[in-house]
């Protein structure tokens, strides 16, 4: 029961961040001028890779962290 409702959350997860991802390229492409549109679509794609990168070894740490302080 418990994987379902994990692959549920992952399923949300990737849904909200795709909408994000589109969202922040309509703005850009709303309130930037087609001159300056690709400088600011790679800040915003450099950003996503970094969070990317950055965030699972992140979470991971933190929540072996707290597996390993609760086992003992």
């Amino acid at each position: 029961m418990l994987h379902s409702h994990s692959n549920f959350g992952t399923a949300i997860q990737g849904i909200g961040g795709g909408g994000i991802i589109n969202l922040s390229g309509i703005v850009i492409a709303d309130l930037v001028s087609l001159a300056e549109r690709g400088v600011y679509q790679g800040i915003m794609a450099l950003t996503w890779a970094f969070a990317c990168g950055i965030g699972p070894p992140i979470a991971s740490d933190s929540l072996i962290v707290k597996i390993s302080s609760s086992l003992r």
